[in-house]
């Protein structure tokens, strides 16, 4: 599925894909693309993380159609002390500099959330994402109005439930619950080292230094475990504008396709 920008002066666009309907060279390019701001990536690691999930949030610049940047996306729905969840799950993230600081990514997360909520089971829909860099931390507090960890709130006992649970199931014993935080072991991820330095320069930034605090461990591979609740009533006015200035494209029947998922 692609989705237009009715202003077409623009270098990139995005697309939603779901993982079966991916070829090899596009899975090729997007590992290729992870080497490029992580260090330690591996593609039994690459190729099980896409596997696990139902979309591909995929950006592309409109020249070349070359694949600039993606992140891949789950939906689940389960049961925490008898509550019922709808959880969308974000794991590899990533976007070749050249484009960092476009709104695309940002757009095709709002617009997968704004489909999906009306077809969740759950209770209460959450956002779970775990952020090895600030700029993965970033979209909360761009497109949400709560999100967990806040620097401005403490994080309410249901929320710190979710993340402990999730945090728990995904991160086992390497999951600290005192600081919301999955600690690498060795082995995993870890954001190239120039790339790490620029969260530690953003001393104006309070949301960047929030993070760091939190998650002093980025830059050696430690993930911060993140919440924000998925309803209309919690998108910042960044993710609104967003919503309004873009069209899907009616050709696609997004309902069958988001089937294509979770089935």
């Amino acid at each position: 599925m692609v989705v237009e920008d009715i202003d077409v002066a623009k270098e990139i666009i995005w697309e939603l894909r779901t993982v079966d309907d991916l070829n090899a060279s596009e899975s090729e390019a997007m590992f290729n693309l992870m080497h490029q701001c992580y260090d330690n990536v591996s593609r039994e690691t690459f190729s099980k993380d896409l596997a696990d999930k139902h979309w591909i949030l995929m950006i592309r610049a409109i020249g070349t159609g070359r694949i600039v940047g993606f992140s891949t996306q789950k939906l689940r729905e389960l049961k925490i002390d008898g509550k019922a969840y709808s959880i969308l799950f974000s794991g590899d993230t990533v976007v070749q500099r050249k484009y960092w600081g476009k709104r695309e990514l940002l757009l095709a997360s709002a617009c997968l959330v704004d489909e999906l909520m009306p077809r969740t089971k759950g209770d209460k829909f959450y956002w779970f994402l775990i952020s090895k860099g600030y700029k993965t931390y970033h979209f909360l507090p761009v497109l949400f109005r709560e999100f967990y960890p806040n620097k401005d709130r403490s994080i309410p006992l249901q929320a710190k439930r979710v993340i402990d649970f999730l945090g728990s199931e995904l991160g086992g014993d390497d999951y600290d619950p005192e600081r919301g935080v999955i600690k690498s072991q060795g082995g995993w991820y870890v954001l190239k080292e120039d790339i790490a330095e620029m969260t530690t320069l953003r001393t104006k930034d309070p949301h960047a230094q929030f993070f760091v605090q939190m998650n002093p461990g980025f830059g050696r591979g430690d993930e911060l475990c993140c919440l924000a609740e998925l309803k209309a009533e919690n998108y910042s006015n960044v993710a609104l504008r967003l919503l309004r200035n873009y069209k899907l494209d009616q050709s696609v029947d997004f309902e069958n396709f988001l089937h294509k998922g979770p089935a």
